[in-house]
């Protein structure tokens, strides 16, 4: 985690936690727990800004802005934690073909894979490859669909009403002139791969026969 990133509303970068580690350890520890033993709302702690950065430099629709999300570092943290509880598995619910995100698997060898794509396609008779752009096919999803995932993997239900309490309860503000506006809150899942990687691939893969 990045210490000098860019702060949520609590105004708190992850060097503040580096920093005072020793005066908040415990504090911490204990808030972390009690989030994972009784899976309480998060509602307090995951108040998100959300920047809109220009993708253009002739910006004329809001499709041409990307959404950055400014959220708490203890959210970050608990996102975090159950990340690396799920990174164990994630080899055994993936496809090898999928390399990102996944420990002991390195993105090289889907550059390798494609190179060798496009050297059989150059061969024999006339064949076409196509480029999917996944962007807009999986911007956000349903909850309920996220929950359908999760149990197709046959995580049990403390685990995913964990995950399902870090996706629904996030309010945001858009940050509009450096100011937030208005605090507002959403009906499905947007993907934030920096926020939740894992839980992105279970649903890129879902097609998967390992799942």
């Amino acid at each position: 985690m990045k210490a000098l990133s860019s702060r949520g509303p609590d105004g708190f970068p992850g060097r503040f936690y580096q920093l005072f580690w020793p005066l908040i350890e415990e504090d911490l520890l204990k808030a972390i727990n009690f989030f994972f033993q009784r899976r309480c709302s998060l509602r307090l702690v995951s108040h998100s800004f959300i920047a809109l950065i220009p993708i253009s430099l002739h910006v004329d629709s809001l499709d041409l802005y990307r959404p950055i999300y400014l959220c708490n570092t203890f959210y970050k943290i608990i996102t975090k934690v159950m990340d690396l509880i799920l990174q164990p598995i994630m080899k055994h619910l993936i496809s090898h073909h999928q390399s990102a995100f996944i420990k002991d698997r390195s993105t090289h060898h889907n550059t390798l894979l494609a190179h060798e794509l496009v050297k059989y396609l150059n061969q024999g008779k006339p064949r076409a490859c196509i480029k999917v752009d996944l962007k807009k096919a999986f911007d956000s999803v349903h909850w309920n669909f996220l929950e359908k995932i999760l149990r197709s993997c046959q995580f049990s239900d403390h685990w995913i009403s964990l995950r399902m309490a870090c996706v629904s309860s996030p309010q945001y503000s858009v940050l509009i002139n450096g100011a937030p506006g208005g605090i507002f809150s959403l009906s499905v899942v947007f993907v934030k791969v920096t926020l939740y990687p894992l839980c992105c691939l279970l649903l890129l893969c879902n097609h998967s026969p390992r799942i």
